[in-house]
């Protein structure tokens, strides 16, 4: 029988729990900054393209530098350029799918003392949230990590 520690789910599922904690750190981060923009009166796609590039850019220096094993030869400068790139569509999309889910949760916001626009934008992040973390350890596993090591 093989120890669960060292398994090959165990090991990923370790690194998805460092990621999902970085990450988590990355996402206070891009959510305070979209948060900010939007009650400042920027559009909450905008708002997000900047907090969202915030918080990854965090991620990868914290992750690619503590939770992965960068197995290719690459420099982190290069692979960085990659994860951006990755980001850039990825986060492009995303931030449709939240300003599109902000204009239906905005009929549905309470009254605070946040703008509708800023409450609705960050609910819609919320719910896509998830989503979003699972498809960036993937890539980040896939960018740095050889198929080998596990």
């Amino acid at each position: 029988m093989t120890d669960f520690s060292t398994s090959r789910f165990g090991r990923v599922l370790g690194r998805f729990t460092g990621f999902t904690l970085v990450s988590g750190m990355g996402w206070v981060l891009d959510f305070c900054v979209m948060g900010t923009l939007v009650q400042l009166g920027s559009p909450v796609f905008y708002a997000n393209l900047v907090g969202a590039f915030c918080g990854v850019t965090l991620v990868y220096f914290i992750a690619g530098f503590k939770i992965f094993e960068k197995s290719r030869p690459q420099s982190h400068a290069t692979l960085l350029s990659f994860y951006w790139l990755w980001h850039a569509c990825a986060i492009a999309g995303s931030s449709a799918l939240i300003a599109y889910g902000s204009t239906w949760l905005i009929h549905i916001v309470p009254d605070t003392a946040l703008r509708p626009q800023t409450f609705a934008g960050l609910g819609a992040k919320i719910l896509l949230t998830p989503i979003s973390m699972v498809g960036n350890f993937l890539f980040m596993r896939f960018l740095l990590e050889s198929r080998k090591r596990d």
